[in-house]
């Protein structure tokens, strides 16, 4: 065999190697039901997060909403709760002093 058709054959031999890996770790019920949790709490905590906003945006975000440029940029309270952003438009208008 001439050394171009050694290495089309070795990879050919890759290419089976590797689908036959991705065949066999698809698959495996094992795997599959780890990423297929890991992806189910991940919507699950998604879900829990999204409705904690839901419940506190009126106690919390009005505080953000107030805060400046730089007070949200130095805060780390203000980076924990850059969620606020999607909720400004739902708060009530800000009483004027």
């Amino acid at each position: 065999m001439s050394q171009k058709s050694n290495r089309a054959a070795a990879g050919l031999l890759v290419i089976g190697l590797v689908a036959a890996a991705f065949h066999v770790v698809g698959s495996n019920p094992l795997i599959t039901g780890v990423f297929g949790m890991a992806q189910a709490n991940r919507e699950w905590q998604a879900e829990g997060a999204k409705a904690a906003y839901e419940r506190n945006y009126t106690v919390i975000c009005p505080r953000y909403r107030d805060a400046g440029f730089a007070t949200r940029w130095a805060s780390p309270w203000m980076w924990e709760n850059s969620w606020c952003a999607d909720y400004l438009d739902r708060l009530p208008a800000k009483e004027s002093s």
